[in-house]
Parts: structure tokens; C-alpha cells; sequence
């Protein structure tokens, strides 16, 4: 009867300690699957210009935006050729949208490649301007100092 009460007590110690690392164990991240939207793809920008203050939706996975206007988005036209990072993988949070820095003379409209560090620009004047079909301009990026 011993040994059989001593086999019962280990098996138990055994499957307590067994449940006592899977409580504490930190679970798996969940990847999301291909079809499934991500949590923080979509950023909503105020984005100021001269006395107007245009809203902007931003999709950081694929660059593209939408400007709020009477109650409804707008997709802005197409340029010519596409938009210059069109052949990138859409990965969510590769890009962001820079408006221009309260102050600057010069209003555009900035896009940030987080991966590779690369910047496109355009006017963006008025809400004609950031709905055209203007085309985005390389800006070239910092030059490195030799080490």
C-alpha cells in the first residue's frame, strides 16, 4: 500500500509543478494572421496649414492617407506612376506621416520609411493640393559622418 500511495504523492507533486510552470510561463504572442487587421495600422493626424487645420487618416502598413472633408474621407488622386514606395511590403508601422513643423514657411506633407530610412515629400498648400495627384519627391537623407 506504500508504494502505491508514494507513486500517487509524486504523480501529484509532478503535475503541480507541471501546472505551476504553465500559470507562470508568459504566453506565446499571438501573430496576427494574414487577413486580420493590426491594432495601431491606422493613425488619425491633425495636420495644420496656415489658418486651416486639416485631418488626415494614415495607413503606416502601405503610406496611404485620407483627408476628412465635410464629413466624409477623401482619397486623394493617384500620381502618375504610383506613389514611389509602392513596390515596398506593406508591414504595419513602416511608415509615418510627418506634417510640416509649426512655423515652416514652406508647406508639404512627408512620408517616412521607418526600415530604411528614406523620405518623400509634397506640396501641401491647401486641400486641393493634398488631394491631387502630385508627385511625391525623393528628399535625400543626412549625410553620414566617416568614422
Amino acid at each position: 500500500m506504500s508504494d502505491r500511495l508514494r507513486s500517487v504523492f509524486w504523480a501529484l507533486l509532478l503535475l503541480g509543478g507541471l501546472l505551476t510552470f504553465l500559470a507562470a510561463a508568459p504566453p506565446a504572442a499571438a501573430q496576427a494572421k494574414p487577413g486580420e487587421p493590426v491594432l495601431g495600422q491606422y493613425k488619425i493626424l491633425d495636420f495644420p496649414v496656415g489658418r486651416f487645420v486639416y485631418r488626415l487618416q494614415f495607413d503606416s502598413a502601405t503610406g496611404d492617407y485620407w483627408l476628412w472633408a465635410n464629413g466624409e474621407w477623401e482619397a486623394p488622386e493617384p500620381p502618375k506612376g504610383g506613389v514611389p514606395w509602392k513596390d515596398i511590403k506593406p508591414t504595419p508601422g513602416r511608415f509615418q506621416l510627418l506634417p510640416q513643423i509649426q512655423g515652416e514657411l514652406d508647406s508639404e506633407l512627408y512620408v517616412f520609411d521607418t526600415a530604411t530610412g528614406r523620405m518623400w515629400g509634397r506640396p501641401a498648400r491647401n486641400r486641393l493640393q493634398l488631394t491631387s495627384s502630385e508627385e511625391w519627391r525623393e528628399i535625400a537623407p543626412p549625410a553620414r559622418q566617416k568614422r
